[in-house]
């Protein structure tokens, strides 16, 4: 359904969250490091500061508009 990723240190990249987002997989993730620059909240996925609220999130997330946010991206 999605890539929970709720780390607590400052991921210099983040490669997993582009790999997840390349496999129509939103991303609930902790807005640390590189998190707030590829996961587009509300559209790729949500920043969350827990994972109540990254499980909250999971009912609101369009599927099609992280494939289509990667491809406007070109992550690859």
């Amino acid at each position: 359904m999605a890539l929970l990723f709720p780390i607590d240190w400052p991921e210099p990249f983040g490669l997993v969250l582009i790999e997840a987002m390349a496999c129509v997989t939103p991303v609930l993730a902790r807005p640390r490091g590189s998190v707030p620059e590829l996961v587009a909240d509300g559209v790729t996925g949500y920043r969350c500061e827990d994972v109540g609220e990254m499980l909250r999130a999971l009912d609101r997330i369009d599927r099609r508009a992280v494939r289509r946010t990667f491809e406007e991206r070109d992550l690859s």
